[in-house]
């Protein structure tokens, strides 16, 4: 049986900057979501059209590189409820992640798919583009935009006007506009992620935490004791960011140690705007609708005191230190 093959995605990435994309071969590809599902058509472009592509890909994953080298990028794997700072990528294996990954496929070899023709339909629902390079010797890079049918001119609050015989006229014609940007990164079985909001929006994040919302809400109704739960999940579903910070809160390693002690103990020390009502095993934590995010930040962690200085702070995004010793089997 072969050995589970070691991802290092610094060496990926440094792999991905590596590439001379000059003379790859190059795909454009469209895709929509339609009836719930992706969409995803070819676009079928000259050798000058691929030639742009190319060289806008090129430009922009030299800068990367270039920022690399200078002041060092940092390579984070992918936490969904984590703010993405400047200077950091983050990254995920696609094997994790088969929805995303048949998507890349798709892409990476698109002649099985239909030939965009620019349907009504397609163009209204527009979720993102993506450009397949493929070098001699060398497999497939993948970069993603996020997209929508508003760059297409007529449906933009932008319109072009050009020059012809020295008089100024508007572009009726049918025209698509793409910028030099790219979201996120696909090779060799990992996406790295330059903007993790247009990659959440690309591939539809927020949409399947809705779908596995009443999963996720049994899984914390079982585990934590919330009066007025119903309440409680009903102010969940009905935004998506909530939903976020609850599987967050469902896959945390403390989670299943947690305790009512732990909970009153952080409480009280935050001076949090919670209430514990009854008694023994009957206590439970009331779920307020003037604080609805109160409970999810205190069962996220989120209350934090700094050594050095003593000062209690909330956090809205944070992870685990790799330089701290492991934390102890207890609750929070």
């Amino acid at each position: 049986m072969n050995a589970r093959r070691v991802v290092d995605p610094v060496a990926v990435l440094s792999d991905v900057f590596a590439q001379n994309y000059e003379d790859a071969e190059t795909q454009l590809c469209l895709a929509a979501i339609l009836d719930d599902a992706p969409d995803i058509q070819r676009v079928q472009i000259t050798d000058a059209v691929a030639g742009e592509f190319r060289a806008i890909s090129q430009e922009r994953l030299n800068k990367l590189a270039k920022t690399n080298n200078a002041s060092g990028l940092v390579i984070r794997p992918y936490e969904p409820q984590t703010l993405l700072a400047q200077h950091e990528i983050e990254w995920l294996k696609l094997s994790d992640y088969p929805v995303i990954r048949d998507q890349i496929a798709a892409v990476a070899a698109p002649s099985e798919l239909d030939v965009f023709a620019a349907d009504e339909r397609i163009v209204a629902n527009l979720r993102f583009y993506a450009v397949a390079l493929t070098p001699p010797h060398a497999g497939p890079t993948v970069c993603f935009r996020s997209y929508s049918g508003k760059k297409q001119l007529g449906r933009s609050r932008l319109f072009a006007i050009v020059a012809r015989q020295g008089t100024f006229n508007k572009v009726n014609e049918s025209a698509f506009l793409f910028d030099s940007i790219i979201d996120c990164v696909a090779f060799d079985g990992i996406l790295f992620i330059f903007n993790k909001s247009n990659f959440q929006n690309i591939f539809r994040f927020y949409e399947q935490l809705s779908k596995a919302a009443d999963d996720t809400l049994r899984v914390i109704k079982a585990s934590v004791p919330i009066s007025n739960f119903d309440a409680f999940a009903d102010s969940c579903k009905g935004h998506l960011h909530k939903l976020a910070k609850l599987v967050n809160i469902a896959k945390q390693p403390y989670f299943s140690r947690l305790t009512m002690t732990d909970i009153k103990k952080t409480i009280a020390k935050h001076g949090l705007p919670i209430q514990i009502i009854g008694s023994g095993k009957n206590e439970k934590i009331e779920f307020n609708p003037s604080e609805k995010w109160a409970i999810l930040k205190l069962l996220d962690d989120d209350y934090l005191d700094s050594v050095m200085t003593g000062a209690s702070y909330e956090a809205n995004s944070k992870r685990e230190n790799p330089y701290a010793a492991p934390a102890k089997a207890t609750g929070m």
